[in-house]
């Protein structure tokens, strides 16, 4: 009998590559998750971090392997992060290496 183990995917290959940093948005763009768990993967998230607030909230849904982020305030500093996403469930993160200041 053959046993198939479905699991969350792997997170996203890094490097998350940042660019475009305006005073309200930014472009981010990574690649694919190595291992979809078993399941195929079905979209990617996005969170951000505003340092000033410390927890993480979502900024943008995608099935592609970059996004405009668009809800940023000037002056603040981020930190962003990217996790693939299956039917079982999310992957652990893929993180920005350095955060910054929209």
């Amino acid at each position: 009998a053959n046993v198939t183990v479905l699991d969350r995917p792997a997170p996203p290959d890094g490097p998350l590559n940042l660019s475009g940093v305006t005073a309200s948005s930014c472009h981010l763009a990574w690649k694919a998750s190595p291992d979809d768990g078993g399941s195929p993967t079905t979209h990617y998230l996005v969170e951000k971090m505003d340092l000033s607030r410390g927890s993480w909230i979502e900024a943008e849904i995608t099935t592609e392997l970059k996004c405009t982020i668009r809800s940023l305030v000037h002056k603040k500093e981020y930190l962003m992060q990217v996790k693939a996403v299956n039917a079982i469930g999310e992957s652990d993160p893929l993180p920005l290496d350095n955060s910054f200041i929209a």
